[in-house]
């Protein structure tokens, strides 16, 4: 898409530096205590273009509206829909969209489970903090409602899976179950917890080691080797109550030199 279709083309650009276009009034208009607007020209494609931009200062928000803005701007977040066991043995599950890898020496993710409205901790962490294993599995669009309804705040130790009638099912190495109708289940070993903050909206930075994972042969490619992400057909959270799924896909060929473990 050419930046003109973005709606910040040449023939916008206003004149000189802050110049008498468009943007007149806009370099440094105050918006409350948090927030201002800049205005900057930059060259692309041929093209000089100009942005005018929101700077929002985070060290003046409201957690509350901080929130709202990191989830409407950190786009799309892969789903981590984590399983966990209580000490007596129940089981709980939960999603969180604060996820991603971190390495693979050794094989590590992590999620962060933010604190309950008020303040304190979520289910998954009480029990991974007593029951120090769990298992993330992957969230594929036919499973966004069940998904959905394991967000329900359930009293502590009432089952998700019965909630969401998705199907308990025994894991490999850990003791927590694992979802059954995920076409990828991953399970995780404690490896810490990294508290970050305090009260409503800190959050608990969950990592965890790679034991297993779990992979349907369904969204394998036609290698049998490699996951075919047009068949696993995984959604992402974007803000409110809004997902996407898997679509068009592009590919880019990354410069010589890139990572070590590619291929």
């Amino acid at each position: 898409m050419p930046p003109s279709a973005l709606g910040f083309g040449a023939d916008l650009r206003p004149k000189g530096r802050w110049g008498n276009g468009p943007c007149l009034g806009l370099a440094r208009l105050c918006i409350g205590k948090s927030t201002t607007r800049t205005h900057t020209d930059f060259a692309f494609g041929g093209e000089t273009l100009f942005l005018v931009r929101m700077i929002l200062d985070f060290e003046k928000l409201a957690p509350r509206d901080g929130y709202a803005w990191m989830t409407q701007a950190i786009i799309p977040r892969p789903i981590a829909w984590v399983s966990t066991i209580s000490p007596d043995g129940k089981p709980n599950l939960a999603p969180f969209s604060f996820f991603q890898a971190i390495c693979s020496n050794p094989p590590t993710l992590m999620f962060v489970p933010t604190n309950n409205r008020d303040g304190g901790k979520k289910d998954t962490l009480r029990n991974i903090e007593a029951v120090p294993e769990f298992v993330v599995n992957l969230v594929p669009y036919w499973l966004a409602e069940p998904m959905n309804a394991t967000a329900a705040p359930l009293p502590y130790g009432e089952s998700e899976f019965a909630h969401a009638k998705v199907t308990p099912t025994a894991s490999s190495k850990v003791r927590a179950p694992r979802v059954a109708e995920s076409p990828i289940a991953i399970e995780c070993v404690l490896d810490r917890v990294v508290t970050i903050g305090s009260g409503v909206g800190a959050g608990n930075v969950v990592f965890g080691r790679i034991v297993a994972m779990h992979v349907a042969d369904a969204v394998l490619a036609a290698d049998g080797k490699t996951i075919d992400p047009t068949k696993l057909d995984l959604i992402a959270r974007l803000s409110g109550d809004y997902y996407m799924r898997t679509g068009e896909l592009f590919t880019v060929a990354r410069p010589a030199g890139g990572s070590a473990l590619r291929s």
